[in-house]
């Protein structure tokens, strides 16, 4: 008898929350007409349509990057150690754990990659210079629009999202010019005036 009862208990349950589901979306679709008529809803579409366009034309600035006050070079050797076993789709082993591959050994460089904070108009003139000099070489900004230098220079510009590359290189202060040297990366500090230098990037 209790089972039955609980049962029962349960399928109106199911049918009451049915009927109150209904109600909330008929709740939703009267507010969404009343935002219609009095004009919120298109003013909230077209604020989430600036605020995405916004933020592909202007992406977050990487932090903890500053402007170089002095010309510095260092080296990075991109040498990978593998902690696990890799293997490839037919479960063959393509590299075992424990060892290190240089992705040098293999391939060569033919770009070099130039960092700089188009919000800084002195990394800009530096970095137009340097494309006019070297085409093929890529520009790449960690602050600043990517797409208004593609549109004022037409050719193609690129932004460092999230700091990947940054990360990577372990690149803290612009201009920087990274290009192959044998074995290893040249990372290679462009000073700006040391009376000028200013954190850009905070």
């Amino acid at each position: 008898m209790a089972c039955s009862a609980f049962a029962d208990d349960l399928g109106n349950y199911g049918r009451s929350w049915e009927i109150e589901e209904q109600d909330g979306v008929e709740q939703m679709k009267d507010k969404l007409r009343e935002m219609e008529r009095t004009g919120e809803l298109k003013r909230r579409q077209e604020q989430y349509r600036d605020e995405y366009i916004d933020s592909i034309e202007n992406p977050a600035p990487i932090p903890g990057i500053s402007t170089a006050a002095e010309d510095r070079v260092r080296t990075f050797d991109p040498t990978k150690t593998f902690t696990e076993t890799v293997y490839d789709e037919n479960g063959a082993i393509m590299v075992p754990a424990g060892v290190s591959v240089n992705p040098l050994d293999f391939a060569t460089w033919s770009k070099r990659l130039l960092f700089i904070d188009a919000r800084d108009d002195r990394q800009v003139e530096l970095a137009r210079i340097h494309r006019d000099a070297a085409p093929a070489d890529k520009v790449i900004l960690v602050g600043g629009s990517y797409m208004e230098l593609m549109r004022k220079w037409g050719t193609r510009v690129y932004f460092d999202l999230g700091g990947a590359v940054t990360t990577r290189f372990g690149i803290d202060r612009v201009p920087a010019l990274v290009s192959q040297q044998g074995k290893v990366l040249e990372i290679r500090e462009i000073g700006m005036p040391p009376d000028e230098a200013d954190e850009v990037g905070k």
